[in-house]
């Protein structure tokens, strides 16, 4: 059974480490961080025969790209995956329930206890199927601390033993003290805190779930994610264990996976009395009662919502570790360890050690030698039962007649017959987010299974171990000497790859981007300025003293083949499909440009220039306005471009994000590089986000872009976020998880509802302040018509000019009439003229339909944006030949004035060609959007074919 691993994505300044393990049978991804759909796309890699989802964190980092690759992984035929994570795993999930919905795909959550169940015998995997088994190695940093909390009846004294170092490795901290104290088991798969729900409690309504008390809390975070997706079977699911193994002389009660098959169905349906009928339910107000869906998938039943939906989860904090037993009947728990973690408020943009974290042990499958038949006939042993036992590793005693004529017993060994067992394949994943991690990882290394594993080197092999870390371990100080003792656990020959900040080069990760980039900035240089990139890292892993040369970089598309074992190659089909290198390193031979489009690059630039000596001196308000379009694509990324977002510089002022969706960030710190003259810079200088509706497509993205705002220290001006209740109320509840700034006048939330119309005036002091803080005169909501609840906005400054955003909406007579005389309006133009029947069915606009509403609004630029997924690269040709309104079509990473917009225009017949001749395509996209498209009874789009275009590749291409 041959396995491996392979990079999908290393650090850079839009992706982060993923890590997928492939089988014949499944493959498994290690951490999805945002744009890990897109990743795939790029990469050789496919995300079919996909199983399980491994987090080592909830946090944007590591798991953001959760969501859209869900709805990939649903869309492209997945019938069901497991989602493994640490302790706050169903709060993360549940809180996006309100724009994560999937009825084709059954997804199993097993959430890790933190508190480690140890003590009571064999310590289990909290994953097992026919391919691996997986373990959890939970890391503690030094400010997590462990004590016996008193009970009434209890005089324990807590543990106030020094956490503040491990120089002594016969010194215990508090944190070796709790992992070695006897735990009761902790419920971390679905099916076994369904068997703990009362029937009472799934029946009862729950009009506050925000007020509900111990386990309660976790029962309804369970439930609520039992309705995000279609119901599984759970004596289907794959063997999971969260504590150790069980005495022998226990027995299971068999009625219990029949009642949990019944608990599960009524989860999914509870309060589900009625369902929206297929099509669009196109709105101007609120369809509030409604599961908000992707907008752009097969949704044949979307279940109405109960209303509790739209009120607060409970509140999850890891002090909620501390809570009885989550069985109703289980009191003799309740002297369990309580845990406490030290919250001291930080300064922002110091380093947060207080979240514990976890790294995974995966143990491959165990090989048996061959049978030796001939050596067994020799031995006197025939075809039969004998011969199966001793494959099994069995003894067996047969009697023999010797030559003579006489009998004996003879004893056959497994040994005599069977070659010898292969060296089970074991890797490791290793998550260290600081140096104050390092101590207790290291602690399970040297006990329990670890130990069993990387001692028993005969029996196991740890062929390769990847290390994701922060960027203050390898700092030269003590989190990199506790490192190095991490090394020293395993063989000299073991393969180690490093993912670090400072030693890991910020490569391009999306080369098809790039190289477009790289093409369109010959054209112009300003409007389309190069991606910010590195080829070396700021320091260079081999100047570390002491290191194997086993150690070397975690790179994107780097292969590990595990058995048979080889050493870490770069995979050769990655560098074949990569357009953007070869044209950067050896420009001689790779030409970025054909001849043909050079020569019409520079006819449009002549012309260019001879319209600017005419155009000399005639400056209009709002000229000098920025905008950069961040993501042009609707629903899903493709190659070329990303999905929603779009920056607004206001000059003197600072800048206003349109929609965020999954990666804004990355597209932002790849716009501007990395620093605090970068991407930090652009955040500080973020004055307003404003998020036009739930779809993931348009707001994922926001909670990377608070998270990495509030680490930036000094504290910036506050970010006021113009949103609906929806997404409000997903931000609050996230989190819970991470910090994001809610909670300290960092974020000051604006709900849209109370902006439209302008209702509220310039006496709401939130409103007051984000006026003052961009100079604005307006900032007006206009409810458009879409298949859910969606805003659109006015934004008026004080220097005369206006920009109206549409969101995503058909056609709208109230944005029409709200934006009159606009300088830029900026309209999602989804699908082609020739789809209009398609574009009504989806509550969006045709390219015509957009330019029909700037018409008719006199608007004086039109921006089109959020182009289908079905054209990669750039819509269809605009039909319009008018002179005004100027309109132009918007590309990722542009940086457009307003004042040149009609260079854009001018600039766009030569763009269409440039795009024409390059032959890098999208198949995969192309591919899951037929096969949505035949889910809906929608005819494929002609000319296209997705067998020639590779979608056999997805389905049944192993790697």
């Amino acid at each position: 059974m041959n396995w491996s691993l392979s990079v999908l994505s290393s650090h850079s300044a839009d992706t982060q480490p993923s890590i997928v393990v492939t089988f014949d049978s499944a493959k498994y991804i290690f951490n999805t961080g945002e744009n890990t759909t897109r990743a795939f796309l790029q990469s050789p890699r496919r995300w079919n025969k996909m199983r399980a989802l491994f987090f080592s964190r909830l946090d944007a980092e590591r798991g953001m790209g959760l969501p859209g690759f869900l709805m990939t992984l649903a869309d492209g035929g997945i019938k069901r995956v497991s989602v493994v994570g640490p302790q706050g795993l169903l709060h993360f999930l549940a809180s996006m329930r309100l724009y994560l919905y999937r009825d084709t795909i059954s997804v199993n959550p097993i959430q890790i206890p933190l508190l480690c169940p140890t003590g009571e015998g064999e310590e289990l995997p909290v994953y097992k199927d026919e391919n691996m088994s997986i373990y959890a190695l939970r890391a503690f940093p030094r400010s997590f601390s462990a004590s016996a909390t008193s009970t009434p009846s209890s005089s324990t004294p807590a543990d106030t033993t020094n956490t503040s170092g491990m120089e002594n490795p016969s010194e215990s901290t508090p944190v070796q003290n709790f992992l070695k104290r006897k735990h009761p088991p902790s419920s971390s798969t679905s099916s076994s805190l369904a068997r703990q729900i009362p029937e009472s409690f799934l029946k009862a309504p729950h009009p506050h779930p925000e007020a509900l008390r111990g386990q309660e809390r976790e029962w309804w975070r369970w439930m609520v994610v039992g309705r995000m997706f279609k119901p599984f079977d759970p004596k289907q699911q794959d063997q999971v264990q969260s504590g150790p193994k069980k005495k022998k002389g226990r027995k299971e009660d068999p009625s219990l996976d029949d009642a949990l098959s019944g608990v599960m169905i009524a989860v999914a349906n509870n309060n589900s009395t009625s369902t929206c009928p297929n099509g669009a339910s196109v709105s101007a107000s609120g369809n509030k009662g409604v599961v908000e869906d992707m907008g752009e998938g097969p949704h044949p039943k979307r279940a109405t919502a109960p209303p509790e939906w739209y009120k607060r989860l409970p509140v999850f904090s890891l002090r909620d570790l501390s809570s009885p037993s989550p069985h109703p009947n289980r009191s003799s728990f309740s002297n369990r360890p309580k845990l406490a973690l030290n919250t001291t408020s930080q300064p922002p943009g110091a380093e947060n050690p207080g979240q514990p974290t976890l790294s995974y042990l995966l143990v491959g499958p165990r090989v048996r030698g061959k049978f030796n038949a001939a050596r067994a006939e020799e031995l006197g042993l025939g075809p039969g039962p004998g011969r199966a036992r001793l494959a099994r590793g069995e003894t067996v005693t047969i009697t023999v007649t010797l030559p003579d004529g006489t009998k004996e017993e003879r004893v056959i060994r497994p040994e005599d017959c069977v070659g010898e067992t292969e060296q089970v394949g074991v890797v490791l994943i290793l998550d260290i987010p600081t140096p104050a991690h390092i101590p207790s990882l290291l602690h399970q290394l040297r006990e329990g299974v670890c130990a069993r594993v990387l001692e028993k080197t005969k029996e196991y092999n740890v062929r390769a171990v990847i290390h994701i870390l922060g960027g203050d371990v390898l700092d030269g100080g003590e989190g990199e000497r506790l490192w190095k003792e991490v090394l020293l656990r395993f063989d000299k020959e073991t393969h180690h790859l490093v993912s670090s900040p400072k030693h890991t080069a910020n490569r391009v990760a999306f080369t098809s981007a790039a190289y477009a980039q790289m093409r369109l900035n010959v054209l112009d240089p300003d409007m389309f300025p190069s991606q910010q990139f590195k080829l070396e890292p700021e320091i260079s892993l081999s100047s570390i003293p002491d290191v194997p040369t086993t150690v070397e970089p975690l790179l994107a598309n780097t292969l590990v083949s595990i058995r048979p074992p080889r050493p870490p190659v770069l995979d050769p089909e990655a560098e074949e499909r990569d357009p953007f290198h070869p044209c950067l390193l050896n420009p001689a031979e790779n030409p970025i440009l054909s001849d043909q489009t050079r020569e019409s690059f520079e006819k449009t630039r002549e012309e260019v220039r001879r319209r600017e000596g005419e155009m000399m001196g005639r400056k209009k308000p709002g000229d000098d306005v920025v905008v950069m379009p961040l993501g042009t694509s609707s629903a899903a990324p493709t190659k070329v471009r990303n999905v929603s977002g779009t920056l607004l510089q206001i000059p003197n002022y600072g800048s206003i994000l349109l929609d965020t969706g999954e990666g804004t960030y990355g597209q932002l710190a790849r716009a501007f590089g990395l620093g605090s003259e970068g991407v930090d810079k652009v955040l500080r200088e973020l004055r307003c986000v404003f998020v036009s509706h739930v779809h993931a497509d348009h707001h994922v993205g926001l909670a990377r872009v608070l998270a990495e705002r509030a680490k930036l220290c000094p504290r910036p001006e506050p970010l006021y976020i113009v949103a609906g209740h929806p997404v409000l109320l997903y931000l609050s509840e996230y989190s819970d998880l991470e910090e994001l700034g809610m909670n300290d006048g960092r974020v000051v939330t604006v709900p849209a509802d109370g902006l439209l119309g302008g209702q509220v005036g310039s006496e709401s002091p939130a409103l007051q302040g984000l006026y003052n803080a961009l100079g604005l005169q307006r900032f007006e909501i206009v409810s458009v018509r879409h298949r859910i609840r969606c805003f659109g906005c006015v934004v008026e400054h004080r220097d005369a000019w206006s920009i109206v955003y549409s969101g995503d909406t058909m056609p709208s007579d109230y944005l029409i009439a709200a934006g009159q005389n606009a300088t830029l309006l900026i309209h999602e133009a989804t699908m082609a003229d020739e789809e209009a029947e398609l574009a009504l069915a989806k509550a969006h606009s045709t390219i015509g339909q957009a330019v029909d509403v700037g018409k008719q609004m006199n608007a004086e630029n039109i921006l089109l944006t959020h182009f289908s997924a079905r054209y990669p690269k750039m819509p269809p040709s605009l039909t319009s030949e008018s002179t005004h309104p100027t309109i132009a079509v918007a590309f990722d990473h542009a940086r457009i004035r307003i004042g040149d917009m009609w260079k854009l225009k001018a600039y766009l017949p030569a763009i269409e060609g440039s795009f024409e001749e390059s032959e890098d395509t999208d198949e995969e996209v192309l591919a899951v959007i037929d096969q949505k498209q035949s889910h809906e009874g929608i005819k494929p789009r002609q000319n296209y074919n997705p067998a020639e275009a590779g979608e056999s590749r997805i389905v049944d291409e192993t790697s």
